[in-house]
């Protein structure tokens, strides 16, 4: 029977580019779930007082996985379109993850300061900023990174002398991160009465006003209803009529070029749907082949696919 592997492939067709992922580094079997478990991220992940490890839900690891699957089949295409060579590229997902992570300092931490990042709930490392609660019982996420958004801040919620009292106190600079890091736990109290006291109406207006960064928490729910930008009012958006399912918002590319204009998004094909165009038109099949792999059930389209 014919082999997929790459060198019977390249046979076939000699500047062949093929991408093959596997989980570990020595091709033993990994998910995006066991490889952030051996990561570290878990024991930072959650609660500050949480014992144990917490899973991150979103698949970091799975989407850093492909986006770097596609920078490397581009790179290798860009390599065979210069000398006519085409390559087998192998990428690993633990390897995706050992990458990011040691390229963000937490292996070189480890090494050469003997520490490791501590669990801190939703503080931002090394700096200010943190959820705060309003006067309406939602969040919002203040982040505070420059010198203009603290002396911002001190304005808008009239501390700007409770901020100087502080620095004087602890011998702080609050125009450093890592002065705002050390102090962050009387920061949070005195900012954070300032927001029990404004509904989130009221406390984005102010901090968008002063050029603050925040953004409120959303369920899912409330993003669908509330966010501005995920409606089609935002140009990645449409409403696309997906048969079995309805007409539902669905999103095209982010990738917004001057030169080609934005697409607008599509309905996902049905199961089946492209099965007879593909064995006719890629495997050169004939009418007759596909009916009989029809008849045997080898195949089916979109009416009976999901039969």
């Amino acid at each position: 029977p014919p082999t997929l592997d790459y060198d019977s492939l390249k046979a076939k067709r000699s500047d062949l580019i093929m991408l093959k992922i596997i989980g570990n580094p020595d091709a033993s079997v990994a998910v995006d779930y066991t490889v952030n478990a051996r990561t570290g991220w878990p024991y930072v992940t959650g609660p500050e007082d949480h014992k144990g490890p917490v899973n991150n839900v979103l698949p970091g690891w799975d989407l850093t996985c492909g986006l770097t699957a596609a920078i490397g089949l581009l790179a290798a295409e860009r390599h065979r379109t210069r000398t006519g060579e085409g390559q087998l590229v192998k990428l690993s997902l633990a390897d995706t993850a050992y990458h990011l992570t040691a390229s963000l300092g937490y292996l070189g931490d480890v090494q050469i300061n003997g520490t490791t990042r501590p669990r801190i709930g939703n503080d931002m490392y090394g700096t200010f900023g943190r959820d705060f609660t309003t006067s309406d019982g939602r969040e919002i996420m203040l982040v505070v990174v420059t010198r203009r958004h603290i002396k911002a801040l001190g304005e808008v919620t009239n501390l700007t002398a409770w901020f100087h009292e502080l620095e004087l106190a602890r011998g702080v600079d609050l125009n450093l991160e890592a002065d705002r890091w050390k102090v962050r736990h009387e920061l949070n109290e005195m900012v954070g009465a300032w927001f029990a006291g404004k509904t989130l109406a009221e406390a984005g207006k102010a901090l968008s006003d002063a050029g603050i960064l925040w953004g409120p928490f959303r369920t899912y729910k409330q993003m669908v209803e509330e966010d501005p930008f995920v409606s089609t009012d935002n140009p990645l958006f449409g409403e696309v009529e997906q048969p079995g399912i309805g007409r539902i918002l669905t999103p095209g590319s982010p990738l917004d070029f001057a030169a080609n204009p934005r697409m607008e998004p599509t309905r996902g094909p049905m199961l089946g749907e492209h099965s007879d165009e593909i064995l006719a038109d890629i495997l050169g099949m004939s009418d007759g082949d596909i009916g009989r792999l029809h008849d045997k059930g080898i195949v089916a389209g979109p009416d009976t696919a999901c039969g």
